[in-house]
C-alpha cells in the first residue's frame, strides 16, 4: 500500500474516468496501447447507455481522489462460462512498487470468485513494455499455458497466463 498507508477503494470505473484512466494506460504502458484502451472503452460505455452486456467490467483504484490503478473482467461468450480473462491492468508508475498491484489483483479475484469463475487468464506480449508484467503476474500465482509467435507487427509473442482461483 502507498507509503502513508492509505487504503484506496476498489470503485466500478464510470464513463467521467475515461480520460483519467486512457492517460493512466499511457504513462503505465504506451502510447499504442492508449489506441486500444480508447477503443475498448468507448464499446464498453457505448453498450451500457444502450443496454447491452459488453462482457467486460472495469475497476479502479481510487486515492483520495486520484485514480491509481485499473483491472477489469472480461468474459468471452464462445469460452467456457467458469473462464474469465483479465483487462486493462495497470498502475500509475508513481504508485508502482507500493502494492497496489497485488491489491487490485486479490480484489478482482475476489470479484471474478463471487461471480463464479474459476479460472483466470491473462494475455501479454514478449515485449520490452510488458517485461515487469510478465514477472508481476508469475508472483501472483499465473503460469504460461500457451503463446502465439510474432503476434505482434514488431514480431512480439502473444503470452496466456492462467490461474486457478481460490
Amino acid at each position: 500500500m502507498p507509503e502513508d498507508n492509505h487504503t484506496p477503494v476498489f470503485a466500478e470505473m464510470q464513463t467521467c474516468h475515461q480520460a483519467e484512466v486512457e492517460a493512466l494506460i499511457i504513462s503505465a504502458m504506451n502510447e499504442n496501447e492508449g489506441r486500444w484502451v480508447r477503443q475498448t472503452f468507448d464499446f464498453h460505455f457505448d453498450c451500457l447507455e444502450k443496454g447491452i452486456d459488453s462482457s467486460r467490467q472495469f475497476y479502479i483504484a481510487l486515492l483520495d481522489s486520484t485514480i491509481v490503478g485499473i483491472i477489469g473482467l472480461h468474459h468471452s461468450r464462445w469460452g467456457p462460462d467458469e473462464n474469465v480473462w483479465l483487462s486493462w491492468f495497470a498502475v500509475r508508475p508513481d504508485y508502482q512498487g507500493q502494492g497496489i498491484g497485488k491489491w487490485l489483483m486479490t480484489n478482482i479475484q475476489k470479484t471474478a470468485l463471487d461471480q463464479g469463475y474459476r479460472k483466470l487468464f491473462v494475455e501479454t506480449y514478449r515485449e520490452a513494455t510488458f517485461h515487469r508484467a510478465i514477472g508481476f503476474y508469475q508472483q501472483q500465482g499465473f503460469q504460461q499455458v500457451g503463446s502465439i509467435a510474432q503476434f505482434l507487427p514488431d514480431g512480439s509473442d502473444m503470452l496466456v497466463f492462467a490461474r486457478n482461483l481460490d
